[in-house]
């Protein structure tokens, strides 16, 4: 259930016109059509029948229903169609700054306090057709919150992702190889290339490897990977935060890789002939 407060429901009836019924200037259909485009939600389930047929009846069921993430993403997607139609159709799309201002600050508060704001650091980075639906299938069980149901699949992406990796830099390693191990590796080479300041964030890296050595107990005997009980909901949303960090302060790592990388081409192609440029 979003967590909106009596006040934030009523600038929300007001800014998406809910009054007669109406949810802006959606039909049956393209509101069905816009709310799965962009969370991938049936909004004609019977579920969100509880107060009626009508469209705003069954989006105040929607927001009863679902979570902050879920509620917030639709919210900001909202608001971006609002703004189009704003300058399309000024007569109709006249939200006052102020009350859009509030409308912001609502879809803002239900992201940030949603089931995990990291799970836009779970994407792939490779040109690969399985790592992306991997990223896809782990985003839509956190956006459902069903985290529990997530762990299989973000060993592999991890697993695929570490890989990846390795490949990236030449680091060797064997498909027999654990998670962990391989990431091990991909330590080394980082620490040898010194462009982590401190030593406090080195020992929490390598932290990360034991980390990711429990992770393999816990896809193997507490996942969906095999017929297990699976782990708790808090437990489970927990994990999937820390790793789901770790991915994106690495993401940050081979931004930097890169830019030193394109830094060290750069030099190289300035020769002799440069001086008389």
């Amino acid at each position: 259930m979003a967590k909106l407060s009596y006040e934030d429901k009523v600038y929300l009836e007001k800014y998406l016109q809910m009054e007669s019924g109406w949810v802006l200037d959606f039909s049956n259909e393209s509101l069905k059509r816009f709310i799965h485009e962009n969370i991938k939600l049936d909004f004609s389930d019977k579920k969100f029948d509880v107060y009626g047929s009508s469209k705003a009846k069954r989006l105040r069921a929607f927001w009863d229903q679902e979570s902050d993430y879920t509620m917030g993403k639709l919210l900001k997607s909202m608001i971006l169609y609002y703004r189009a139609k704003k300058i399309v159709n000024p007569s109709l799309f006249n939200a006052t700054d102020e009350l859009e201002l509030h409308v912001e600050k609502i879809a803002e508060k239900l992201f940030q306090e949603g089931v995990s704001p990291h799970v836009e650091a779970i994407t792939p980075n490779v040109d690969e057709t399985d790592f992306a639906k991997l990223a896809i299938s782990i985003k839509e069980y956190i956006e459902r919150n069903q985290p529990e149901l997530a762990l299989d699949r973000l060993h592999t992406f991890f697993m695929k992702f570490v890989r990846a990796l390795c490949n990236r830099h030449q680091i060797e390693f064997s498909n027999s190889e654990s998670l962990n191990a391989i990431f091990g590796k991909y330590l080394k080479f980082v620490t040898r290339l010194e462009i982590v300041e401190s030593e406090m964030t080195i020992s929490i890296l390598k932290y990360s490897i034991n980390l990711l050595e429990k992770f393999n107990d816990v896809r193997n005997n507490k996942s969906l990977a095999h017929d297990n009980k699976i782990l708790n909901y808090k437990e489970s949303l927990y994990i999937f935060d820390a790793l789901a960090r770790l991915k994106a302060f690495i993401d940050g790592l081979e931004e930097e890789i890169s830019i030193q990388n394109q830094k060290g081409s750069d030099s190289k192609s300035f020769g002799f002939e440069d001086l008389f440029i």
